[in-house]
């Protein structure tokens, strides 16, 4: 089987936290350009990718974002492999996506059996309408 990059130097970018921002919080584009801040609402769009790391407001922040790159995410309960995921709410978790689900960001790689988990993800940008 092929190895592949965790974080591929095309699916990594850097911004400016706006707000504070932890380890594998789904992020969306923040108010101003090169901002990303916590999503609003669950299933938000403007999804720019996941936190690899804790920032402060107005810290530097790396995301992992969409173009075959994994990510470590934050399960909002019981996430099974392979079920594709959306923004659960303004934490910046995921969930597994429902029907009523727009935006799928990601696919898990590993389960997460309660909130809170860390589950390794592939990050995707889709919109499921």
């Amino acid at each position: 089987m092929p190895q592949f990059e965790k974080y591929p130097a095309h699916a990594v970018n850097t911004y400016t936290a706006e707000g504070a921002i932890t380890q594998g919080m789904a992020l969306v584009e923040g108010t101003a350009d090169g901002q990303a801040k916590a999503p609003g609402a669950a299933d938000a769009g403007s999804f720019v990718g996941f936190a690899m790391h804790a920032a402060a407001s107005g810290e530097q922040v790396q995301v992992a974002g969409p173009g075959g790159c994994y990510a470590r995410a934050i399960s909002d309960g019981t996430v099974t492999r392979g079920a594709q995921c959306a923004i659960a709410g303004t934490t910046g978790k995921l969930k597994a996506v429902t029907t009523a689900d727009t935006y799928v960001v990601a696919q898990a790689c590993t389960a997460g059996a309660v909130d809170g988990d860390t589950v390794w993800v592939l990050v995707l940008n889709v919109n499921n309408t």
